[in-house]
């Protein structure tokens, strides 16, 4: 079926050149994707194999990579005690092979809550949380829910902003971020403002059309990855799990409800929702939304490391996943002492 739609695609005609983003994804770019998706039969998987289930937790269908051990290759006994836990990986509500919402009211908060009883149902009274982006709220969230049990976080997008203090004392450094906040701001935000206020408008693309599914996601995973941007066929798993569980529509719709209605809209506000659990952070380059190290002490209050990375952007377990695997096993093998 998307092997035949694909074939089929209508593409606009060519942009004039411009700076990026521009008008948007230029003509080639879909068919950078829907060439290499073709080649694996459109509706192949690339003979991944993802272990999977799905169960009731909060009054929603969500699913979960099955729990793994992760560990290091080392020698020494205590170190490795210290080094191996295991992992347990659930989709946003509507994303993956998470169910899609019938109700409304699926944001940070009640994912959180919604991640904590995954947890007990799994046995685990403690444990520790990653994320990046929405998973970075979802995480703080989690923190702030059951601070008792989250032993500590890791997280490579810190939810924090600057005062009107921190800008005005700002240094050279600081003054680049919010010169590059500003402007994604000014043009880097259209998908926030599209899914958060046009959301069912937009999925019947993202549902209807492979290649307006693969234009869409693809020029994000190339404005804020680094100047490579992600992998294509990176992309193209990311984009045949949307196609193929028909989840476009509903993800979109996690900006409706967690961008407009539940994310706080003044640094003060957000800056009040305090996370005192031990946090660690990693910090990429290429990050379109950075945030200074005393602008995130103003809500993290008790920041274990901060590593600021050579390489990388917004993505980077699919960027570079060797070295966020190296900085999630340090933070937690520290928490562990």
């Amino acid at each position: 079926m998307a092997a035949r739609r694909l074939t089929r695609t209508l593409t606009p005609g060519p942009r004039c050149r411009i700076r990026r983003p521009g008008p948007g994804r230029p003509a080639s770019a879909p068919r950078g994707i829907r060439d290499p998706w073709l080649n694996v039969g459109g509706d192949a998987t690339h003979g991944r194999v993802i272990g999977w289930c799905r169960g009731q937790v909060g009054g929603a269908e969500l699913s979960t990579i099955e729990p793994c051990p992760v560990h290091a290759a080392d020698d020494d006994l205590a170190d490795l005690r210290r080094t191996v836990f295991h992992v347990v990986i659930p989709a946003l509500p509507g994303s993956g092979f998470s169910q899609r919402p019938r109700k409304q009211g699926w944001n940070p908060a009640r994912t959180a809550r919604a991640w904590a009883g995954l947890m007990t149902g799994l046995g685990h009274q403690r444990f520790g949380a990653h994320g990046g982006d929405w998973g970075a709220s979802v995480s703080a969230e989690l923190a702030r829910l059951a601070p008792e049990r989250v032993v500590g976080l890791h997280l490579t997008m810190p939810h924090a902003s600057p005062l009107p203090g921190d800008i005005a004392t700002a240094d050279g450094a600081e003054q680049a971020m919010i010169a590059k906040r500003e402007e994604f701001v000014r043009g880097g935000m259209v998908h926030v403002m599209l899914q958060g206020l046009r959301p069912q408008t937009l999925g019947y693309s993202l549902l209807d059309s492979p290649a307006g599914l693969a234009a869409w996601l693809g020029e994000h995973l190339d404005l804020f990855a680094e100047d490579n941007g992600v992998a294509q066929q990176r992309q193209i798993d990311n984009i045949a799990l949307y196609w193929f569980t028909a989840t476009g529509a509903a993800a979109a719709r996690w900006y409706w409800e967690s961008a407009m209605r539940w994310t706080p809209q003044t640094a003060e506000e957000q800056n009040a929702q305090t996370v005192t659990v031990p946090t660690a952070f990693t910090l990429f380059p290429a990050e379109p939304f950075p945030t200074a190290k005393r602008w995130a002490e103003h809500r993290h209050k008790n920041i274990i490391a901060w590593n600021e990375m050579d390489p990388g952007g917004h993505y980077p377990g699919w960027e570079h996943p060797d070295v966020l695997v190296s900085e999630v096993r340090g933070a937690f093998r520290t928490l562990r002492g």
